[in-house]
């Protein structure tokens, strides 16, 4: 964090006052591991409004024009790396090492990686050794969605060149990687105090970065587009608030990349063309798999199959049937694998009949 205060004046980051963390003699004796920071009179976007949506598109062009501010100056630190910034060199540059969340997210592979590639497929490794693919979880039973996503995002890796690099100059920019209006502290005037909760930064491919809630993009286009042609549908509102927000984002960014290219200070990449990427709309559905009803997550299965291959709905379920029985025969699931394409075709037929995909 001081590394990035001393480096990014326009970014406003707590200062922290003292650390102690475990094995430190001062955190035994006050009985656990602290963090003093420098306090803020505000409260997190999150709190103020839970859906930025809501407000006035005055606060709303103001609330964007700081975040997309913000990653964009995170952004023009850029390493040959990805990994977590361990320490500062003696010149000043910062070393980059492991990622300090490995851990904690159950990563074989702790980094730093040299290519995205290499740094999603370790990802996608990672949700599968997560998953609950014993003999007594899957014994008859076809694989639920949420667990199947897991394959299908690896198999996206493996065979579209979608997550492979994509900085121009083989640099990987720095980001918060969680952003999120909960971790955005203002004052009564929507004004940013201070950008909080640093412990995930690290330098990542540009393909990490998608729409933030309250505006995801997690559906097709013709989804999208047929409920706002429908002003009698019940999500028409919501539908277009949240498309409004996501060309309101883009533009700040586009803003935001054009101004750092006038001091020339230009990036190696650019959000405003990542975010609609077939890309970071996969790998948005993909981090939203985990703990979503069984309806939903096939629906963004569905999605993430249809932007990596363009198939279509009966395509995609003869996909699916494939990468599970896959599945099944590499993880050593029990079940014979004959019956496995039977059994998902009906899971698949009912859960997406309803959705009418």
């Amino acid at each position: 964090m001081k590394f990035m205060r001393q480096n990014l004046p326009a970014v406003s980051i707590p200062c922290i006052y003292a650390y102690e963390g475990p094995g430190s003699q001062l955190a035994a004796d006050a009985g656990a591991t602290y963090m003093l920071l420098e306090g803020f009179y505000g409260n997190t976007l999150q709190d103020v409004e839970f859906d930025m949506c809501n407000l006035s598109v005055a606060a709303q062009e103001h609330i964007m024009n700081q975040w997309t501010k913000v990653q964009a100056e995170l952004a023009t630190l850029a390493y040959p790396g990805i990994g977590s910034i361990s320490s500062v060199s003696t010149t000043g540059e910062p070393v980059i090492d492991r990622l300090a969340t490995a851990s904690a997210e159950g990563l074989r592979d702790e980094g730093p990686f040299s290519s995205a590639g290499e740094y999603f497929t370790t990802i996608g490794d990672a949700a599968i050794s997560k998953l609950d693919l014993s003999n007594t979880a899957l014994q008859g039973s076809p694989m639920s969605f949420s667990r199947l996503g897991a394959f299908v995002f690896r198999d996206i890796i493996h065979n579209t060149a979608l997550f492979e690099d994509s900085d121009t100059d083989g640099r990987f920019p720095l980001n918060h990687m969680d952003l999120g209006t909960q971790n955005i502290l203002i004052d009564n005037n929507f004004n940013f105090l201070a950008i909080i909760d640093w412990e995930f930064a690290q330098t990542a491919p540009w393909q990490v970065n998608h729409y933030p809630m309250p505006f995801p993009l997690l559906g097709s286009e013709a989804e999208i587009e047929g409920i706002l042609q429908d002003p009698n549908h019940l999500a028409h509102r919501n539908v277009l608030r949240q498309e409004s927000a996501r060309r309101m984002y883009t533009q700040k960014f586009r803003d935001a990349e054009m101004e750092l290219g006038q001091k020339g200070r230009s990036l190696g990449g650019s959000f405003a063309k990542v975010l609609d990427s077939p890309a970071s709309r996969v790998y948005a559905c993909f981090t939203k798999l985990g703990g979503l009803p069984e309806a939903d997550a096939a629906g963004l299965v569905y999605e993430m199959v249809r932007l990596a291959f363009g198939l279509d709905a009966r395509e995609t379920e003869q996909y699916l049937h494939k990468i599970e029985c896959e599945a099944r025969r590499s993880e050593g699931v029990g079940g014979k694998a004959s019956n496995c394409l039977k059994d998902y075709e009906a899971l698949s037929s009912g859960i997406l009949g309803n959705q009418g995909l």
